[in-house]
């Protein structure tokens, strides 16, 4: 099994190596589309295969619709520094976790391709629906999306270290959560800090050592 992940992980790197070139002397970003490397497929083999993380390279990921993972468990998903993850649906989320446990994810930039001149995100960027256990770190989460982090129902979940910036309604969305923590983010420039729902039921939220700026009121 050993061998098995080090050959997987091998032809990856190999498969998705990032070229230097620019000349400027800074590495040009590789733009990868859905049809030529489906991110959400990858994952999903990655928990079939029994692996307990899967490791994307430094490139941009351009998305044409939402990468759902749907009832999965137990595995670290990994994007080196640099990395951006694209919608190129400004309606949809860029990720959707669903009945989801133990699922960590780190690195990145994740958003919605630029709207059209007054036009606006209608998709969040993370939807986090039925789901325990779940940690996001050292994302950035930011652009055109509507909410940050839309939360349903969900239980034991972690954001720490993540930049939380120019989102049209909210940083956070919830309606129902137990046990919350956000710590060490900066959460900037977005129209509410956060958003809840009128029937929602909110346990043990905490907030440590965030820096927090130029965000509207909290609103219902």
């Amino acid at each position: 099994m050993i061998l098995f992940k080090c050959l997987w992980t091998l032809s990856l790197l190999l498969l998705l190596q990032v070229p230097v070139a620019a000349s400027d002397g800074e590495t040009e970003q590789l733009i990868i589309t859905e049809d030529e490397f489906d991110l959400e497929l990858e994952i999903l083999n990655a928990v079939a295969a029994e692996q307990d993380s899967v490791v994307f390279p430094r490139a941009t990921y351009l998305c044409e619709s939402t990468i759902i993972l749907l009832n999965i468990s137990d595995i670290y998903i990994i994007f080196e520094p640099g990395s951006k993850i694209l919608l190129d649906d400004t309606e949809r989320h860029v990720i959707q976790l669903q009945d989801c446990d133990n699922i960590h994810i780190s690195g990145g930039y994740f958003s919605h391709v630029e709207p059209e001149e007054f036009d606006y995100c209608q998709g969040s960027v993370f939807d986090l629906v039925r789901s325990n256990s779940i940690a996001i770190d050292r994302c950035e989460v930011r652009g055109c999306g509507k909410v940050g982090f839309f939360v349903t129902e969900c239980s034991n979940l972690f954001i720490t270290d993540c930049v939380i910036k120019d989102n049209t309604q909210s940083a956070f969305r919830i309606v129902s959560v137990d046990e919350l923590l956000i710590a060490d983010c900066v959460i900037a420039d977005n129209d509410h800090l956060f958003t809840f729902q009128d029937n929602g039921a909110i346990t043990r939220l905490r907030m440590v050592g965030n820096t927090i700026t130029n965000n509207g009121f909290t609103s219902n």
